[in-house]
């Protein structure tokens, strides 16, 4: 168990963990470069040893880069509550009956069981914060 409790994007234990995400949702996540999930709950990640994230309760924190033409499929999350914040580049981003496209500083919520996805606008990589609040 990691028991450093500050991490920076240059951290020598930082690692990507695309594959942990493919892992729990496959099929779900396309054109996505890198995730770094810093933050993350020891019940659920805690068999990916070697994304090094710092361990929490119930909070988990990711940093993920898509592709021009990126997207998620229309999905949901019944064992959490999650928080998308844009900080570069533009996404069509669709919760429950909204759908909009967003850039930099956009923040967008879904609770529990809330369809959510998004497209990547653009030619620019899109680069998100995922926040979650597991139950």
């Amino acid at each position: 168990m990691v028991t450093q409790f500050i991490r920076e994007p240059d951290d020598s234990q930082r690692s990507a963990s695309s594959a942990a995400v493919n892992d729990r949702y496959p099929g779900t996540h396309e054109g996505q470069i890198s995730a770094w999930i810093p933050i993350g709950p020891q019940s659920v990640f805690g068999r990916f040893s070697d994304l090094k994230n710092i361990v929490s309760q119930r909070l988990e924190v990711s940093i993920d880069t898509y592709e021009s033409g990126g997207d998620t499929i229309l999905h949901d999350h019944p064992e959490r509550e999650q928080a998308y914040y844009v900080v570069s580049g533009r996404a069509l981003i669709t919760i429950g009956d909204e759908q909009r496209e967003v850039g930099p500083g956009a923040v967008g919520y879904m609770a529990p069981s809330t369809k959510h996805g998004f497209q990547v606008v653009g030619d620019e990589a899109l680069v998100m914060m995922v926040i979650s609040a597991y139950s």
